[in-house]
């Protein structure tokens, strides 16, 4: 009996005894932050980079591993719920969609994954007629395309003669082939024109009266306009605050009907100061008119 109560009494001082001395250090070391980042973090990414190495400097594993990973790739994008089943393009006019459909490409069929969206979409925001451009795929595997394009604002007539439409905010939108075919568009001309669109545009707004009359606006020196009527008549107007300077001819317009006058000019580029002139025919009558006031006069 006296063994047995040995081995029992032995036992329990085992089970009650502490750790061994290389477990608490593990412990203790283990405490510390910077170790157990070391061996969460570090360890794992170098043995990925050591890993990465390996395959990169042998040429036969490396291209192992590229032919494996394409062909999964490949598997993978042949999948049928990555088939594009369609395109549908939204927005615009059938002129601009036929455009973004020509940019697109035939689409259909391919595989989504093979796809660079962001792309197709730069590619499409680079066409004149479109101001913006959304390019998603829905649920059921339709490419849409949704677009935003921009409105016609003015024609302008570049130093080099070609015709463009421009939108409100001077962006060339496409090539007109003639003027007849935008009758509805003022024509601008002049180097600098389409960044002072919007000027111009306040000017056709600020005259209503004027417009069956505008045959263009004409920037002279990129500083100031000039607009020109029919029945060779020119409007002058000064560099500063053109808008209030046709106010003020307006104004008068109301009163004296100065656009109904014989004038070739109406020079306001002096606000205080605006100069009159007569049209040659309305000079020469002038003449004859005063000679036979004189005539009729001295036979008086």
């Amino acid at each position: 009996m006296r063994p047995l109560r040995e081995d029992t009494s032995a036992a329990a001082h085992a089970a009650n005894a502490g750790p061994s001395r290389s477990a608490y250090r593990m412990r203790r070391a283990w405490a510390l932050p910077w170790v157990r980042t070391a061996v969460t973090v570090y360890l794992p990414l170098g043995l990925f980079a050591l890993v990465a190495w390996g395959v990169i400097s042998n040429d036969r594993l490396r291209i192992a591993v590229e032919t494996r990973v394409s062909a999964m790739v490949d598997a993978l994008a042949a999948r049928p719920e990555f088939v594009v089943r369609g395109v549908r393009i939204e927005g615009g006019s059938p002129t601009m969609r036929e455009e973004v459909r020509a940019v697109a490409g035939p689409i259909a069929g391919q595989s989504s994954l093979h796809l660079d969206l962001g792309a197709l979409r730069a590619e499409l925001e680079a066409l004149g007629r479109v101001a913006s451009a959304s390019v998603v795929f829905d649920p059921n595997g339709t490419l849409r395309i949704t677009v935003r394009e921009r409105r016609p604002a003015a024609l302008w007539r570049d130093p080099d003669g070609t015709l463009w439409v421009l939108d409100r905010a001077g962006v060339v939108m496409v090539a007109a082939d003639r003027r007849l075919g935008h009758a509805e568009l003022p024509l601008l001309m002049g180097l600098g024109a389409p960044r002072m669109i919007d000027e111009a545009l306040q000017l056709m707004e600020t005259a209503p009266a004027l417009i069956p009359r505008v045959r263009a606006l004409a920037r002279v020196g990129t500083r100031r306009w000039t607009l020109v009527l029919d029945r060779e008549m020119v409007v002058m107007l000064p560099s500063e605050d053109p808008v209030r300077a046709l106010k003020g001819v307006m104004a008068l317009q109301f009163g004296e009907e100065v656009f109904s006058r014989d004038l070739s000019v109406i020079d306001l580029r002096i606000p205080h100061r605006p100069v009159l002139r007569l049209a040659p025919r309305a000079a020469e009558a002038m003449v004859l008119r005063r000679a036979v006031d004189l005539v009729l006069g001295e036979e008086t």
